[in-house]
């Protein structure tokens, strides 16, 4: 099995083992066993979608028929000292943005610094605020 991450290029693979023990072919079934009624209120959606997560991050993946619809998302958060980081990676119309965004609280806790750092394949940049929280 190989699983793909999303907004990664690389894929991870896996080996499971099955071992049967006993089959039984031909066996009947009740004809509504297999048979699936969406609740009232389900929405038919196009497309496909994905989903994984593990330790401090996860990601998503929508896939639809139109190209520029598609998106895919890694993100994961760490603290570095006192300053929360947070890492997010993009995948939209075929170019990938990476994103750094640091939370620092000022030493009395009445204000909040946020800097992101965006890159893209042409490029890279810098912004920065401050947030009073008090």
């Amino acid at each position: 099995v190989g699983l793909r991450s999303p907004a990664e290029e690389e894929i991870t693979w896996n080996t499971h083992t099955i071992s049967v023990q006993k089959i039984e072919v031909n066996v009947s079934f009740p004809d509504d066993v297999f048979e699936f009624i969406p609740p009232a209120g389900a929405v038919v959606m196009t497309g496909r979608g994905g989903f994984s997560s593990g330790g401090g991050g996860g990601g998503i993946a929508r896939f639809a028929d139109d190209d520029l619809r598609h998106y895919e998302h890694r993100g994961s958060h760490e603290w570095e000292g006192e300053t929360l980081v947070e890492h997010s990676k993009w995948k939209l119309r075929g170019t990938t943005l990476i994103f750094e965004r640091r939370l620092t609280f000022s030493e009395n806790g009445e204000e909040l610094k946020i800097v992101e750092r965006s890159k893209s394949p042409a490029g890279e940049s810098e912004t920065s605020c401050s947030l009073r929280l008090k």
